[in-house]
């Protein structure tokens, strides 16, 4: 199976470390590294072949001009920008094209990271409840 590799760089912390907890529950999707300064994403990217960034989505809407330039050189990578309280998401494909993502979930987020069959959980390891991202 292949891994989604993924970098949080979103904020605020609590953000990140809850969707990070949701994101290493599911086989299917790796955290390779977490980042907390926007300048050291590029080398995040290029030393973890990462798939996707997970960034916070600022007030406005889009998805921050900084990440998509820093993230020139990383054509084949995907941004998914989360604004801070989880309820809107944007996502920005690798040609360029960004689009919101509707009805913005903990489970339309990890489906848009890795679309396909979601995993069934346990009731010992339940899933955070949306509330939660």
């Amino acid at each position: 199976m292949q891994r989604s590799r993924i970098v949080l760089a979103n904020r605020p912390r609590i953000m990140r470390e809850l969707l990070g907890r949701a994101i290493r529950r599911r086989p299917e999707l790796c955290v390779v590294a977490e980042v907390t300064d926007l300048t050291r994403l590029p080398s995040a990217v290029e030393q973890t072949e990462a798939d996707w960034v997970i960034v916070t989505l600022p007030p406005g809407g889009r998805i921050p001009t900084v990440v998509t330039s820093l993230l020139a050189g990383h054509q084949s990578v995907r941004v998914l920008a989360v604004t801070a309280d989880g309820g809107q998401a944007r996502v920005r494909s690798p040609l360029g094209g960004e689009r919101a993502l509707e009805h913005a979930s903990l489970a339309r987020v990890l489906a848009t990271i890795h679309p396909g069959p979601q995993p069934a959980t346990s009731r010992s390891d339940p899933e955070p409840d949306e509330s939660e991202v």
